[in-house]
């Protein structure tokens, strides 16, 4: 047994290292066909089992990606699962921007108002001593709204030769509802009033006027109007 045990060491002592068995793959680009590393299939399309490559936009194709939370993503996305954190929040897809998050220098084609009245949200006009019946401001909404308003005086209210021209602010069926005809009387020239309420469903904001019955009176306001929604 002893001589054995002293073969088995010399063989060992002469026998060298021992090398690690390895295996290359090798891969060229052909002319035509499939690009190919061994069997597996390598492109920028959404291929089941292919090794991803980008294409010549640096670009590739996919079905689901899955990130940890502490990754972060940009582009585009028809869909997404999870939660947004920051000054825009979403939770099961319910979003909602943070308090004093839009500022007026964000809000395209100029700040503030103009912007809004331009998106669609609001309203203005100028009505003139000759302005004469209902005149519609906000049309109508199969839900209802919110409104806030602000009246601006163009021109003093002022009887001349008969009664000045008078205003009132409502929806349809209620003409009154957000300001009284009485209101604007001999109201002076560049005074502000504001209202607001709720603009009933399915009824539009109707600025009612009354021209002067005379020659020399006088009487006009601007009226700009904001719409949010109720809920």
């Amino acid at each position: 047994m002893k001589k054995l045990l002293l073969l088995i060491a010399a063989c060992l002592m002469f026998a060298g290292p021992v090398l690690a068995t390895t295996y290359t793959e090798t891969y060229s680009e052909p002319a035509t066909g499939v690009r190919k590393i061994g069997r597996r299939v390598i492109d920028s399309d959404n291929t089941v089992g292919a090794i991803v490559m980008r294409d010549v936009s640096g670009n590739f194709t996919a079905g689901t990606i899955t990130a940890d939370t502490t990754g972060s993503c940009s582009g585009t996305s028809a869909t997404f699962t999870g939660s947004l954190t920051g000054d825009v929040t979403s939770t099961a897809m319910a979003t909602t921007i943070a308090a004093a998050s839009v500022e007026s220098g964000m809000l395209a084609n100029g700040a503030g108002v103009a912007s809004l009245l331009t998106a669609g949200l609001g309203n203005s006009a100028s009505y003139v001593t000759a302005t004469t019946g209902a005149q519609t401001l906000n049309v109508s909404d199969t839900d209802a709204r919110v409104v806030i308003g602000m009246v601006i005086i163009d021109e003093v209210f002022a009887n001349g030769d008969d009664a000045q021209p008078t205003f009132s602010i409502g929806e349809t069926d209620s003409l009154t509802k957000f300001a009284a005809t009485n209101v604007f009387t001999d109201a002076a020239a560049g005074a502000v009033f504001t209202f607001a309420g709720t603009l009933t469903a399915n009824k539009a904001l109707i600025i009612t006027a009354t021209a002067g019955t005379g020659t020399t009176e006088t009487g006009g306001l601007s009226v700009t109007t904001l719409i949010l929604d109720a809920e």
